[in-house]
Parts: C-alpha cells; sequence; structure tokens
C-alpha cells in the first residue's frame, strides 16, 4: 500500500454506485419521456416501455458497444463522432423492432441519441463534481507508469 492516498482506490459503498446508476437509468427514461412529448418521431408508449428500453440500450451498449467501436471505428473517426449518434440510433431502432410500444424514425434517430448523450453527460458530471481525487490518481498512475 502507499502512502499517498491519492493512488489508492477509492472506497466508496456498493450503495454509491447502484444510487447513481439509478439516477442516471431514471434520467435516461425522463429523457426518452420527454422526447417523445415533442414529436420529433419518437413514440414512447408509457412509463414502462421507457424503463425497458433504457435498460436494455444500457444493457445492449455495455455488451455491445466495444465491440461496434472496433468494427465501425473508421466510420467514427470520417464523421468526426457524429457516427457515433449515428449508431447510437440504429441500436435504439434495433430495440424498437423488438419491443412493442416503441417506434423511432425520422430526425429523431439523431436527436434522440443527442439528447441521451446531453442528459447522461450532465448526471454523471452533476454525480461526480467532487471526485477530483480519482483525476489525481490516474495522473499519478501513468506518471509513474512512465519512470
Amino acid at each position: 500500500m502507499s502512502d499517498n492516498p491519492l493512488l489508492e482506490a477509492e472506497k466508496k459503498p456498493w450503495t454509491f454506485w447502484v444510487g447513481r446508476t439509478l439516477i442516471l437509468w431514471i434520467g435516461g427514461v425522463l429523457g426518452f419521456m420527454l422526447l417523445s412529448q415533442l414529436q420529433i418521431g419518437l413514440y414512447v408508449e408509457d412509463w414502462e416501455v421507457a424503463v425497458i428500453v433504457v435498460a436494455l440500450l444500457g444493457i445492449l451498449n455495455a455488451l455491445f458497444w466495444p465491440i461496434l467501436v472496433r468494427i465501425f471505428l473508421p466510420f467514427m473517426i470520417i464523421t468526426v463522432g457524429v457516427g457515433t449518434l449515428i449508431l447510437n440510433g440504429v441500436l435504439i431502432w434495433v430495440i424498437s423492432e423488438f419491443i412493442p410500444g416503441i417506434a423511432i424514425g425520422g430526425p429523431a434517430l439523431i436527436l434522440t441519441p443527442l439528447a441521451m448523450t446531453l442528459i447522461n453527460t450532465t448526471l454523471s458530471s452533476l454525480l461526480t463534481m467532487d471526485q477530483d481525487a480519482g483525476f489525481y490518481r490516474t495522473v499519478l498512475r501513468n506518471k509513474i507508469k512512465e519512470y
């Protein structure tokens, strides 16, 4: 063990991580419902469908996102990141093909992933405001590896 507390892993209780995940999940559900009300091409039947879609989208992103990014990396570089939004739009469209009660098309294929990314980034930033130690720990760890 190191004498430097920045090099040690943050020990947060499991309730912290579960709570953080639930807040992000609720934000995603609210985002889907709000986007559905704006009538941009996204239709979500009710709250239950939104919960299922957000959960399924999170699972698919966790499982397949590293593989999809590796496959479509040249496309994402050429499109300067817009390809990421397109890929997320395609994932939402694929989910809508299997889950009754959701439909997506038109401008919502780009606007929905953009809005969901904005919501997720905003909530994640707010939830990690006081976690500067993680940043400094990573910087120090990388500096130590250089030597």
